[in-house]
């Protein structure tokens, strides 16, 4: 798949190739639009993200370099810059858009608010963090990229990219270990 990228790449870089650039879009489309809406978890939101990310990425397509990360690692790195972007002028956590309180057993919904607000400030937390801990975190856990990948994306050795992320989980374990029951 990274040779066909490729090739739509140069196609967009040599020639600004419409076609080639309608392809490479179309194939991560709804990966980009799934990976914003987790952020988000807003549907416009997430539609708008997805289009800023497009647009960034053709923007500066003629700066990528094959040999310094994969075009999906790249492609996740500004999806993710853009999401941080926009979650500044964020001051919580929306709910997601398909919640509604008929879905919600009511013997369970004070534990959902509950989880959710925590979920919030774990959110708050993980924002004041120096941005690389942030991509980090959020291309692990919300993109499911290996470490490998997150360590090609950041420009960082696999071990120290491990350790960051590992010093993160432990430390909001250790903060809101006391506000988390099952």
């Amino acid at each position: 798949m990274q040779k066909e990228d490729m090739k739509w790449i140069r196609r967009i870089q040599r020639k600004n190739d419409r076609d080639s650039a309608d392809q490479l879009i179309r194939k991560y489309y709804d990966d980009i639009y799934a990976f914003q809406y987790s952020n988000c978890c807003n549907m416009q939101d997430a539609l708008d993200l997805t289009q800023e990310t497009f647009t960034a990425v053709l923007r500066y397509l003629h700066t990528y370099d094959e040999s310094r990360a994969s075009f999906r690692t790249w492609l996740y790195h500004i999806a993710f810059r853009k999401y941080i972007d926009h979650s500044k002028t964020q001051s919580h956590i929306p709910l997601p858009d398909e919640f509604t309180e008929e879905q919600a057993d009511p013997v369970d919904e004070e534990q959902i608010i509950q989880d959710r607000i925590l979920l919030e400030r774990i959110d708050t937390a993980i924002h004041r963090l120096d941005p690389l801990l942030q991509e980090i975190w959020y291309l692990h856990l919300y993109s499911e990229f290996t470490f490998e990948d997150i360590a090609a994306a950041v420009n960082l050795p696999v071990s120290n990219v491990k350790a960051k992320y590992y010093r993160l989980l432990k430390y909001i374990r250790r903060t809101y270990e006391n506000e988390y029951r099952n």
